[in-house]
């Protein structure tokens, strides 16, 4: 990681260690859009009532929960490393506790999908109510809500 000068206070007890908060929120949002993009993806594909996966059309369900998977994952790598900063806030340390949690669970739902032969709207739809893809949505907004407030300060 590169390391930050005139960095923003808030990020960590004496300013941003060794990751500044333009990199993060450069990695933060290509990610997130990956999965917001999927999400909203999702929710068409559920409204189809499709009993059945049709793979031969581009871009496919099923390419949408694998991206979606490897940026959870590439998020998850990158909340992990900074985690590791001794200098973080508590309360960042904590969000990132509780972004990883969700992504964790978040990423077991998406494996079961992936892993079936057929990805029906139901299953889908069934993802789409689930609390622990919102709870990490949510997670993902609030993050982000503070990482424009600290790149405004």
């Amino acid at each position: 990681m590169i390391p930050a000068s005139g960095s923003p206070k808030n990020w960590t007890k004496q300013g941003m260690g060794t990751t500044s908060i333009s990199q993060f929120q450069a990695l933060f949002q290509e990610k997130t859009s990956t999965i917001e993009e999927a999400y909203e993806f999702m929710l068409a594909y559920a409204a189809q009532g499709k009993s059945r996966e049709d793979q031969s059309v581009s871009p496919s369900i099923r390419t949408f929960l694998e991206n979606t998977l490897q940026a959870i994952e590439d998020l998850q790598g990158h909340f992990a490393l900074v985690q590791q900063e001794s200098e973080l806030q508590q309360e960042v340390l904590e969000a990132c506790a509780i972004f990883l949690e969700d992504a964790r669970k978040t990423r077991a739902l998406l494996r079961l999908a992936i892993s079936t032969d057929n990805i029906t709207s139901q299953m889908v739809d069934n993802l789409n109510a689930s609390i622990h893809i919102r709870a990490m949505l949510t997670d993902i907004f609030v993050i982000d809500e503070f990482l424009d407030i600290q790149a405004q300060a």
